[in-house]
């Protein structure tokens, strides 16, 4: 078992995900760090790429200049580049390119063990591509306790981001409907391969630790071989109540040169806006139905790319401060969150924290931290006209609204601070890195249970 390093006995716990910010994954992790860091304890966020000025220790990976590992990573680089286009070249024939399909490969390999900071605990988060699936899995939980945390269902899929019915990741990936589902031997079932090989040892040590933001992701983890037989924590994402809070309207859409007698919806994503599964498209349906009715305006912010800006609709860009996405969300009457998939939901908390009312679809994460009637209005899966029917109900009881948004900041305060996250992180913490590792797959409670 690792033993503490430092003189004054603080547990020593290393974050890693390939970027301090820029979607909802990296977000969150920095937003965990910072919050460890508060909590006093012995904290370090390893990363690939730096974007902002993060409190607390943070370490940029930087890859060798040494000869040999620039070659090898050149090899390694054209290994991946050739299997990613053959990727995109068959989701395109097949007419799947709108499915995110993720490769946990690296061309860094082994060589970023040299930087890896020492620690007690070592969290591991959306990592894909700065850390090498394989080299991780096998090497790290011998040295100390892994948290692998779940922001989707790549860790333990052959690949896709979501399985969007089909429940092969319960057995074994292969013939992926993501990928056109003809090759029984394809490459999620290449990629599936190699996750298990990986993660049977780590679990088999006792030493792999899994943490789910919500219960419906912890409950289709459960149910899928590559992980069988890891713990798994339910830890919900947390956010900073001082940072996301209500700022009086009038204020804050001045600020943004917003008219006060226009009826304002928001649709916001951390990444891209036209990611597929985010529900642009739901939300285009949405807008064209509500123009025939009545006078409003969209308000999005995030990656849009060349797909232009959206009719009826003021778009604020990338948002990659806080304090700007506070202010953003402050403009509005709803928020709009219409995700096929979600393991969470950071934009619906961030919402409500705002005192924001949220209307979506009752699925994943969203169902759990959007309570229906209560801080928001949910439809069931896919059924859009009944979203539209929801957006009007809250448009129309301006009484209804306010008591949802304050109903709303109620529940975050209580349940969803990152302060509450980052406590339960360094409980969990505290009990993978000081217990005693016994035979192969034992651990300090039964296998498999679900702890929220």
């Amino acid at each position: 078992m690792p033993q503490h390093s430092d003189l004054d006995g603080k547990l020593k716990v290393t974050t890693l995900v390939h970027a301090d910010s820029g979607d909802g994954p990296s977000n969150a992790a920095r937003r965990l760090h910072e919050a460890l860091v508060e909590l006093g304890c012995d904290a370090t966020l390893f990363v690939g790429r730096v974007r902002r000025a993060v409190r607390g220790n943070v370490v940029l990976y930087r890859p060798s200049m040494r000869m040999w590992d620039r070659w090898c990573r050149t090899v390694r680089g054209w290994r991946v580049t050739a299997t990613m286009r053959v990727l995109r070249g068959r989701q395109r024939r097949e007419g799947s390119e709108a499915f995110p399909f993720f490769l946990m490969r690296s061309v860094h390999g082994r060589e970023f063990f040299e930087q890896l900071p020492p620690s007690d605990v070592f969290i591991v988060r959306s990592v894909s591509p700065f850390v090498d699936f394989v080299a991780f899995f096998r090497e790290v939980p011998k040295r100390a306790p892994v948290v692998l945390e779940l922001s989707d269902m790549a860790f333990f899929t052959g690949g896709c981001q979501y399985s969007y019915g089909c429940d092969k990741y319960r057995r074994r990936c292969c013939a992926c409907p993501q990928l056109g589902g003809r090759r029984v031997y394809d490459l999620a079932a290449e990629e599936w391969e190699v996750k298990h090989a990986a993660l049977r040892s780590a679990i088999a040590s006792g030493r792999l630790h899994v943490v789910a933001p919500s219960r419906w992701l912890a409950s289709v983890a459960q149910q899928s071989e590559l992980l069988r037989g890891a713990p798994i924590t339910v830890i919900p994402y947390g956010v900073d109540p001082e940072v996301f809070r209500p700022l009086p309207r009038l204020v804050a859409r001045q600020l943004l040169s917003i008219p006060m007698d226009v009826t304002v919806l928001a649709f916001a994503v951390g990444g891209s806006l036209t990611r597929p599964g985010k529900g642009l498209p739901v939300v285009q349906h949405l807008t064209a139905q509500l123009s025939m009715r009545r006078n409003f305006l969209l308000v999005t912010w995030g990656w849009l790319g060349s797909s232009g800006v959206l009719p009826n609709s003021r778009y604020l860009g990338f948002l990659d401060d806080e304090h700007a996405v506070t202010l953003a969300y402050n403009v509005a009457d709803v928020v709009l969150v219409p995700s096929q998939a979600e393991a969470f939901g950071l934009v619906a908390l961030e919402a409500q924290a705002c005192g924001v009312p949220v209307v979506g679809f009752r699925v994943g994460g969203i169902a759990e931290i959007v309570r229906d009637g209560v801080t928001g209005l949910l439809a069931e899966d896919g059924d859009v006209d009944g979203l539209v029917e929801r957006v009007e109900r809250l448009l129309d009881d301006g009484e209804l609204r306010a008591r949802m948004g304050e109903n709303a900041r109620r529940v975050v305060l209580e349940e969803y601070t990152v302060e509450l996250q980052a406590r339960r992180y360094l409980d969990l913490c505290q009990t993978v890195g000081s217990k005693s590792v016994g035979s192969a797959g034992e651990t300090s409670r039964p296998q498999g249970q679900t702890v929220v």
